[in-house]
């Protein structure tokens, strides 16, 4: 017997019919709460998208999955995030990969006309696809959004997570100048986040650091 609640869920799924499984897995890519239509648009298995309400049925009646919204938006969420993250992780490498990235162009497809309510879920598809590129774009909207709502810890987050991903960048993306630059600004926008929270050393840390890159 399994010793581990993961284990015991990994015996689950796999007594899952194949279709089911390939379904629950591309589902737990999309996020712990996922729609039927993004579901439909990235599922690999174009033979299969027709089956995917039913299937889906059938997860909420064996407790896997339960209904999030109803009709016309239909949506779906995982009952327990491990049983998400078992199915994600029984993904090779490559195959996340590949979904990420489908989601990822799902989500700039149908709503290219305003991004902005989906600048996070990008670049954490991005991120997970490998596109470092897009990844620090779309993590550079976020963490400005977030500065101009107000939500400082999310801005210093965000933004950090920007600059430890520009790192990683190949160096051919950009000029030096347009680097610093670049940085600097992330650096300022930390700082003013910081001194939103009241937090003033750090602040005055992350502003004298943007001097220093000017």
């Amino acid at each position: 017997f399994p010793t581990t609640i993961q284990g015991v869920i990994t015996s689950r799924l796999d007594r899952l019919s194949p279709p089911l499984q390939v379904t629950l897995k591309v589902a737990s890519v999309v996020g712990r709460i996922f729609q039927l239509r993004v579901l439909q648009q990235v599922h690999p298995i174009e033979a299969e998208r027709p089956q995917l309400p039913e299937q889906l049925v059938s997860l909420e009646q064996l407790s896997i999955t339960q209904l999030e919204t109803p009709e016309p938006e239909l949506a779906y969420i995982f009952k327990h995030i491990i049983t998400q993250e078992v199915a994600y992780n029984l993904m090779l490498y490559s195959q996340r990969q590949a979904l990420h990235s489908a989601v990822a162009e799902w989500y700039e497809q149908a709503h290219e006309y305003d991004l902005s309510s989906y600048y996070s879920v990008l670049a954490y598809h991005w991120r997970k696809a490998g596109v470092v590129g897009k990844t620090v774009d779309y993590l550079e909207k976020a963490g400005e959004q977030a500065l101009r709502d107000g939500a400082f810890e999310e801005a210093v987050d965000l933004l950090t997570e920007a600059i430890k991903q520009m790192g990683q960048q190949s160096e051919a993306d950009m000029t030096e100048n347009g680097r610093l630059l670049r940085l600097a600004r992330w650096e300022r926008q930390i700082g003013r986040a910081f001194f939103g929270l009241g937090r003033l050393q750090t602040s005055r840390e992350h502003l004298y650091q943007a001097l220093t890159l000017l």
